[in-house]
């Protein structure tokens, strides 16, 4: 994971938009097929997937709006750079309340 962390990282221009950043988790969680060659064999869990965006929205590299307070349990919540964001709306993709965006696949390489 601390190489996909890595590239991700380097090859991403500045910060990903927030939008782009949950597409991006949600098309690599769907198929290993959107990462380079040399990552495909990887095995990521759901919280390692999960874990990989906290990590980077942590670090600046995904662009977020600011937390309302820390005493907001709803913002704690909706934190980006909590495990737990990022792992519900792998649940939500699931649930089909929000969708894999085809027309994302074509912005891939901007950030893998």
């Amino acid at each position: 994971m601390e190489k996909l962390f890595k590239h991700i990282s380097e090859t991403s221009k500045g910060a990903i938009p927030y939008n782009d950043a949950v597409q991006l988790m949600l098309w690599i969680y769907c198929t290993l097929e959107v990462l380079p060659r040399q990552f495909r064999d990887l095995r990521l869990s759901r919280a390692e997937l999960a874990a990989l965006f906290s990590k980077l929205s942590a670090v600046g590299k995904v662009e977020i709006e600011p937390v309302a307070t820390a005493c907001d349990a709803t913002a704690a919540a909706d934190d980006p750079t909590q495990q737990e964001h990022w792992d519900r709306l792998i649940s939500k993709l699931l649930l089909k309340e929000i969708p894999l965006e085809e027309a994302f696949r074509a912005k891939l390489t901007i950030y893998l």
